[in-house]
């Protein structure tokens, strides 16, 4: 957990600017905690709570910062794989009779 921390502490300042993912350090008790992730198309949509740790654990391990172009293609994949997972959850579909 220290080390998922210290990764994500070190790239917040980017996350921040260029994707809307804002961390807080100002609590020394709890640590870096997530205070925002983007809404995509500029909406609200629902978040499953257990959906949050991992977009935090993926933010901080699945993404290579070894380069900008990898690094911000990493981000927008993981972002945009938690957007449809949201997305997926708030679409309720009505049943079609098939019978006809």
């Amino acid at each position: 957990a220290a080390a998922v921390e210290a990764h994500l502490r070190r790239w917040a300042p980017m996350l921040a600017e260029y994707f809307g993912v804002e961390f807080d350090d100002t609590d020394a008790a709890i640590g870096l905690a997530l205070r925002s992730v983007p809404a995509p198309l500029g909406t609200t949509f629902p978040l499953r709570a257990r959906a949050l740790p991992l977009l935090v654990l993926r933010l901080a391990v699945a993404v290579d910062y070894s380069g900008e172009e990898s690094a911000f293609a990493g981000i927008a994949r993981e972002l945009g794989l938690f957007a449809a997972a949201a997305a997926a959850d708030a679409v309720v579909v009505a049943p079609k009779d098939w019978s006809t």
